[in-house]
């Protein structure tokens, strides 16, 4: 919907279509945390901690919004 966009956890090819959908607020605020590592074409928190997992990086989006 328009209130909706996906956000692209991994650009490794093979992971593409391969999103998390977020409502458009949320992936904003998502993206204060976050940095993209071009090395390995994913995330990493503000940390260094690599988000290679959607399961990861769901549950780190779910820490900071809690």
């Amino acid at each position: 919907t328009r209130k909706q966009e996906v956000h692209h956890w991994n650009y490794n090819i093979g992971h593409e279509l391969d999103v998390i959908v977020l409502e458009r607020a949320d992936h904003y605020f998502l993206h204060r945390f976050i940095e993209y590592d071009q090395s390995v074409m994913m995330y990493r928190t503000k940390n260094g901690e690599l988000l290679d997992t959607k399961e990861k990086h769901f549950n780190y989006f779910q820490s900071l919004k809690n």
